[in-house]
């Protein structure tokens, strides 16, 4: 049998040197394999916080979907509201016209008048403290969601500014 010798010049044996590397590759065998084990297990975990985002991400679409719609409402109040306003302009300019007509008419506003133009600027008092109670509640309802967003940030470790 061919034989080799170490660094002190002792002799070894082929076989047992081959035995002593095969020993040695089978336990860093070991170790890898205890290694693949631990990635794959960071693997799922990974895949499982993946899950998680894919949930939030999910939640955050909803959200942004809700404030689409309360955005659509907005807009559809502002339209409602120049509508509004053109209108009671557009009365305001026929209230003049008629007041103007008959001022012309008597010099003076009798009773029946000043009653009809008390009775149209209450009706749009009315109007206006409804649309601004409407505004309220839109506000209040947009501030909610916010908080909610935030809340969901919060809980989820993403970070939103209020800009």
């Amino acid at each position: 049998m061919p034989q080799t010798s170490d660094q002190n010049n002792n002799p070894i044996d082929l076989r047992e040197l081959a035995n002593l590397i095969n020993d040695r590759f089978t336990q860093i065998d070991a170790r890898f394999d205890k290694i693949d084990d631990k990635f794959a297990q960071i693997d799922a975990r990974f895949d499982k916080i993946d899950d998680k985002f894919v949930q939030i991400d999910a939640r955050f679409t909803q959200i942004d979907d809700r404030f689409d719609k309360i955005d659509d409402r907005f807009d559809k109040m502002d339209q409602a509201n120049c509508e509004l306003l053109e209108f009671l302009g557009e009365q305001f300019d026929k209230m003049n016209a008629k007041i103007d007509t008959k001022a012309d008419k008597a010099d003076t506003a009798t009773k029946e008048d000043i009653n009809l133009v008390l009775n149209r600027i209450a009706m749009i008092n009315t109007k206006t403290d409804d649309y601004r109670a409407e505004q309220i509640n839109m506000q209040r309802q947009v501030d909610k969601h916010e908080r909610w967003h935030f809340q969901v940030a919060e809980k989820t470790g993403v970070k939103l500014s209020s800009d």
